[in-house]
């Protein structure tokens, strides 16, 4: 009644009360709300005028994006701030799948250039010990062709000494022949010129018998001196022949040795690369550490 004046003291007037009061409270309400949606209204139009989307938002960089996101949160435009926030996961998943691939190029490319330096260097050694099978195998023809000569040599002069020892002797006749000898000479002696003919014809049949059986016996001797030396130079040539096989060997494991060398460093090189890949998986996002040596001629981590 204090508010709205004296003439409201009546019982019968109180409805008129009330009904002005709702009156007067709908038309301040009213008048707040017509200043709040103003407020609203124009508070939103100078969000959407600040910070529209852009055109081109996607190709925007990741930096733009995630500035555009802060002030869409700072003006809590959550809707637009969510959208973007997809729009920078994409972005971002597309970047490190980008840097994936890259990378996994980088590898691949190391990959195939320490393969390519690993087949030129096993080239190069394959070919050095080519060569040095081929100058070892000249000179084991040449020592073996040397002994052979060496061998023929020594067996010529041999038998040649031979001969001049055995047949230069006189035979040792029978007894039997040297007393047909003794008659012949006792009958020419007598002039018994038949009887020592017979007789020396008897003798020289002996003497021819006992020379065959004379000579059969030299020859067989000499053939047994020759015997053992041929059995001397061939177990000469035999240990000649096995000290150029294991010459030869130890070529071969020379160049055995030197291959899994190289071979060794090579998966080692391979191994730390595919740790490199690992680590590419783990940290997609480029921050990997990179620790190959993809030299074949630097020895890597391990000293192999």
């Amino acid at each position: 009644l204090k508010v709205f004046g004296s003439n409201f003291t009546c019982r019968k007037s109180l409805p008129t009360f009330w009904l002005m009061v709702v009156v007067r409270a709908r038309s301040v309400t009213s008048s707040r709300s017509g200043n709040t949606s103003a407020n609203h209204s124009s508070q939103s139009t100078e969000l959407t005028v600040g910070d529209e989307f852009p055109a081109n938002l996607q190709d925007q960089p990741l930096s733009v994006l995630k500035d555009h996101y802060a002030g869409l949160k700072q003006q809590r435009r959550f809707h637009e701030a969510e959208q973007v926030k997809h729009l920078i996961d994409q972005v971002r998943a597309n970047s490190e799948m980008e840097t994936y691939r890259r990378q996994c190029a980088e590898q691949t490319a190391r990959v195939d250039a320490l393969q390519d330096e690993f087949r030129k260097e096993r080239d190069a050694i394959n070919l050095q010990w080519d060569l040095s099978d081929a100058a070892y195998e000249d000179k084991a023809n040449e020592q073996r062709d040397s002994m052979i000569a060496a061998h023929t040599t020594e067996m010529a002069q041999s038998l040649e000494r031979w001969h001049d020892e055995i047949f230069t002797r006189t035979p040792r006749w029978s007894g039997e022949l040297l007393k047909l000898r003794k008659i012949e000479d006792c009958l020419s002696k007598q002039d018994r010129i038949s009887e020592a003919i017979e007789m020396q014809r008897r003798a020289d049949q002996m003497e021819a018998m006992e020379f065959e059986a004379w000579k059969f016996k030299c020859d067989e001797k000499i053939g047994l001196r020759r015997k053992n030396l041929a059995e001397k130079q061939q177990s000469e040539l035999t240990a000649l022949d096995r000290r150029l096989r294991a010459g030869m060997f130890r070529q071969e494991q020379g160049r055995k040795q030197e291959c899994e060398k190289l071979q060794s460093r090579l998966n080692l090189k391979l191994a730390l690369i595919e740790r490199d890949q690992k680590l590419i998986r783990l940290f997609p996002n480029g921050s990997a550490p990179s620790s190959c040596n993809t030299s074949m001629n630097t020895p890597a981590v391990g000293g192999a």
